[in-house]
């Protein structure tokens, strides 16, 4: 796990990726109603798909309004989270405390 987490760390520090850590202690949250992947292109919104995967089936979401409450869950869920410093902090914290 120690060298998981300091990947983390190292992957984190790269122009293009962010790390936020949502502390196992937080209150109830979006994310725990299950994951999902929100697939943005730049060159418009209305291009946008959400993937949701279960077990036995995946589901592509294209509806620009289903969209934003995805990306809507997202936001709130990323505003949650600890700032990008402080979860680099948090994950070198627990990685000291790693054997």
């Amino acid at each position: 796990m120690r060298d998981q987490l300091g990947r983390l760390l190292d992957r984190g520090r790269r122009p293009h990726v962010t790390i936020q850590v949502l502390p196992s202690d937080s209150p109830p949250h979006v994310g725990q109603m299950g994951s999902y992947s929100l697939l943005s292109f730049e060159d418009g919104a209305d291009l946008d798909v959400v993937h949701v995967e279960s077990l036995t089936s995946a589901l592509y979401v294209e509806d620009p309004a289903d969209v934003d409450v995805y990306r809507d869950a997202f936001e709130r869920l990323r505003a949650a989270a600890l700032s990008p410093e402080h979860s680099a902090d948090r994950i070198a914290q627990i990685r000291e405390h790693t054997t």
